[in-house]
């Protein structure tokens, strides 16, 4: 029951905050996102909030890089000069461990990453 309060007062907040700074874009931003998360789930909320095609830019360099990847660090300035967008990560690390890195990269963290699972569910029981 506190968690739906303290939503309900954070939406109405997000509101009140978006009428009274017009010019900020942000709040605008946030609940135009929440309002897709309520309307059309987590798909909607992901493409309201422009990360469907950070991720389809990621793929993209992927699919021509996938051995090496475009170098580690790199996919900020591959989408400032794909996008002209500003420069920024893809908000997935595993896309953007893929993107940068390619398979060789990106196949060691995955292959520890289940050699943890496995040894910790072993460890646990």
């Amino acid at each position: 029951m506190v968690a739906g309060l303290c939503i309900v007062f954070f939406w109405i907040a997000l509101k009140e905050m978006t009428r009274l700074f017009p010019d900020v874009k942000l709040f605008e931003k946030i609940a135009k996102t929440l309002s897709a998360l309520e309307g059309g789930g987590i798909d909607a909320a992901i493409e309201e909030s422009g990360r469907s095609h950070l991720y389809e830019v990621a793929i993209d360099l992927y699919s021509k890089n996938s051995t090496m990847g475009v170098g580690w660090g790199n996919f900020g300035e591959m989408l400032v000069k794909i996008t002209n967008y500003a420069q920024m990560s893809v908000h997935n690390v595993y896309l953007q461990l893929l993107c940068e890195t390619g398979l060789l990269g990106f196949l060691p963290f995955v292959l520890a990453a289940i050699v943890s699972l496995l040894q910790s569910i072993q460890n646990f029981k």
